[in-house]
């Protein structure tokens, strides 16, 4: 019977030394683990840091693309603007420059203004 105690308190210690040798191997898989997550989560957050620098600059980008957009179309208004008023000026020119007939005002006798005599000798 001393036997069988001894049996069996070495085979308790067996599989006491066997369960902390697998919870010794679950620790250190589990510390690994976390440090590959942890590393992943570094990588992400560089990325992250990267695209939102990225980010800010396209849009700095398009802040000035757009300033400069505006800027084109009021020099577009302005040249448009300025072509119609020379357009203007032309046909202004041109019918001052133009002879037309000349007419004065026919007056009867009691002074009032009752016609007018077109002259077209030009």
């Amino acid at each position: 019977m001393a036997s069988d105690i001894g049996s069996s308190s070495i085979s308790q210690s067996i599989v006491s030394q066997l369960q902390l040798q697998q919870a010794q191997r679950n620790a250190e898989q589990a510390r690994k683990n976390a440090d590959a997550l942890a590393a992943q989560a570094d990588q992400a957050q560089t990325v992250a840091d990267r695209a939102q620098e990225t980010a800010r600059s396209l849009r700095s980008d398009a802040n000035q693309a757009q300033g400069d957009a505006t800027r084109a179309d009021m020099g577009l208004q302005t040249q448009r603007s300025f072509s119609q008023m020379r357009e203007q000026q032309q046909a202004v020119h041109t019918q001052v420059a133009e002879p037309g007939p000349t007419t004065h005002p026919t007056v009867n006798v009691q002074g009032e203004v009752t016609g007018q005599v077109v002259d077209v000798t030009a």
